[in-house]
């Protein structure tokens, strides 16, 4: 799964990868925004989508989105903490997903997730988060799903969701699973574009194998919610905090995790 993950660069430069419009609704709240260094379920979150309608039409648009989706057949919005992830093997058959993935595709731009992995070797046992990034930074693009939910006072709540697949040979160490990761343009045509068929967009998810997949341990910080600096890039000593904690340091558990 993926239950947490940064985006460093600025709106600007996410929108140019993508070649993307940002609207000037969408740019004044996002001055607020980003960078982001610990963006955690039910936050709002940039998007990618392709306009379907109006002036626009056919270009790919930078939105935000609260992560955890809310299917449109929701009664409220409590289900999106459970809604942060979907199966791609089950995507298309899920009540859930379906909608989603049949019309409403989008792309989900990181710099990088976070992964915790359960070290055992330690006196007591706890989870160390790891920091999983494309070795030259390059943005991570990962393939989402989008809803608009309707409240009962008409009010409108965008939302996505972020597809996971198995994990590939690299990642496999760290956990079973792993976000469906596209890394060419011509993925991300396929994945936004309502033409295409689903067999198709089933088989863009595979787990990602690159060379260029890397991963480095982190403070054991970034599992609070409330903690967002540049700092929690940075690499720890996987091997001192086994010792530290081998000499019944106290844990300091994420909020998630």
């Amino acid at each position: 799964m993926c239950g947490r993950y940064h985006i460093t660069r600025p709106l600007e430069a996410v929108a140019e990868v993508f070649d993307a419009i940002i609207p000037e609704e969408i740019r004044e709240a996002a001055a607020r925004v980003l960078p982001r260094y610990n963006i955690a379920p039910t936050q709002m979150v940039p998007i990618i989508r392709l306009e379907i309608e109006g002036p626009n039409r056919g270009q790919r648009i930078v939105d935000f989105a609260h992560w955890g989706l809310v299917p449109t057949w929701a009664k409220d919005t409590s289900m999106a903490p459970r809604m942060i992830n979907a199966r791609s093997e089950t995507v298309a058959e899920k009540p859930s997903f379906r909608g989603a993935f049949r019309h409403r595709r989008c792309l989900i731009p990181t710099s990088g997730f976070y992964e915790w992995k359960t070290e055992s070797r330690a006196k007591k046992p706890y989870k160390q988060p790891y920091r999983i990034h494309f070795t030259d930074e390059r943005l991570m693009v990962t393939a989402g799903l989008f809803e608009v939910w309707q409240a009962a006072d008409g009010s409108a709540l965008g939302s996505c969701s972020m597809l996971t697949t198995t994990a590939s040979e690299a990642m496999a160490p760290l956990h079973p699973r792993m976000p469906v990761v596209l890394d060419s343009e011509d993925e991300w045509d396929a994945w936004l574009s309502p033409r295409t068929e689903p067999e198709v967009l089933l088989s863009l998810c595979q787990p990602f194998e690159s060379r260029d997949f890397a991963f480095y341990a982190v403070d054991r910080k970034v599992g609070q919610v409330r903690q967002e600096s540049p700092d929690l890039l940075h690499p720890i000593d996987a091997t001192a905090a086994l010792e530290l904690q081998s000499q019944d340091a106290k844990p300091t558990q994420g909020d998630l995790f």
